[in-house]
Formats: structure tokens, sequence, C-alpha cells
């Protein structure tokens, strides 16, 4: 069983490095845990359908690019958070981050801040950037039912085949990317590996 403790401990000991200017645009996000009858659960919004967000309509965590009166990364992700959810994470507890990752379609690196909020605390999505919040345990992204190999096709870029995670049913958007791969990072460090992806059906 995962535990937020352990979570905490992986961080510090991780080998993570501080984001540092790689020349392409900053971004941050909150990967904001909470511990709900016995199991830690994760924070997901899906994104608003917007014309001009390159990830409209997708499962994220909160989070956004670095504005001008961002003093550090981790403030963008406090204020993106806060902006998007209506969480103010000062009144968490921040356990550390993971690894910058690039995206690998956009001229953006990316870094995951990593919190825990009680669990009762209230999480509200602002219609114009979140379309829905929403909490997962970590036992449903655990479940090889739930993962699969999609083709996907982002902003002209050639199709490619990558991991998934469905989370939202048939109708819903499907979890990859950046967040499945900042999701899978986070579990690896707790000791525990996603399921291999079932095939296309």
């Amino acid at each position: 069983m995962i535990s937020i403790s352990a979570i905490e401990q992986a961080l510090r000991s991780g080998a993570a490095v501080d984001p540092s200017d790689s020349g392409k645009v900053a971004a941050a996000v909150a990967i904001v845990l909470r511990s709900r009858h016995d199991e830690v659960e994760l924070l997901y919004i899906q994104r608003t359908h917007h014309p001009q967000d390159p990830w409209s309509g997708h499962i994220a965590f909160p989070g956004g690019r670095r504005e001008a009166g961002d003093a550090t990364l981790r403030q963008t992700a406090v204020r993106e958070t806060r902006e998007e959810v209506g969480l103010d994470l000062t009144r968490g507890r921040y356990l550390g981050h993971l690894e910058t990752l690039d995206s690998a379609s956009l001229s953006v690196s990316v870094t995951g801040y990593v919190y825990t909020v009680a669990p009762a605390v209230a999480v509200t999505a602002n219609p114009k950037e979140v379309q829905t919040a929403f909490w997962v345990p970590v036992s449903v992204l655990l479940q090889p039912e739930r993962h699969c190999t999609r083709t996907f096709s982002f902003r002209g870029l050639e199709k490619q085949r990558m991991p998934a995670l469905d989370l939202l049913g048939p109708d819903g958007p499907l979890l990859w990317g950046l967040t499945y791969r900042f999701t899978a990072r986070l579990l690896r460090l707790a000791g525990h590996e996603l399921p291999d992806a079932q095939a296309d059906s």
C-alpha cells in the first residue's frame, strides 16, 4: 500500500535536479495528494475546450506557464492551482518535486511539484480553464484493465502510439503524454510500476 509518508521519503532521497534554464518556456504543475479511507488519491483535471489551449480538453494536473510575477516555478504551480481549482496549496504540505520533463511537441519544459492536502479540502473547477476536477485513488491507477496503447496526433505532428490510462470511461479523454509520465514517475518512486498497456481494441 502506498502512503504519503513513503512518497515524501522517496522524494527527499531521490535525485530530482532543481529546474534550470533550458531555453524552453518554463511551466509547472501541482501533483496534489490526499489520504482518504486509508488510500492515497491524486487530483486530476479535465481542461476546458478552448481553441488557443494546446492541451484543450485533456486530462492534466493543475498548472501552466510561468508568468512574470512568479518568483519561482513552485509559485507558478501554487498560483495555477488556486486559479484553476480554487485550492490554496500554501495550506497544504510541500513534499518535493519531480524531475523536469520536456514536451515532445512544444518548446516547453514542465516541473511537477508534489503537495499533500487535507482529505476534506474543497476543490472548485474554474469553468474558464477547467471542465472538471476529480480525485483518483492509486489503486484505480494500478488496475491493468484501465491501461491501453492508443495512437495520438498532437498539433499536426506525426501520429504516435503511446501508453494511456482510461479514467473517465468510453466518452471521456484518456490520460496520456506528460501527465502519464509524471504519474508513472511518482508511482515508481513509491515502488509501484504502472501495468503494461493493453493493445488497441
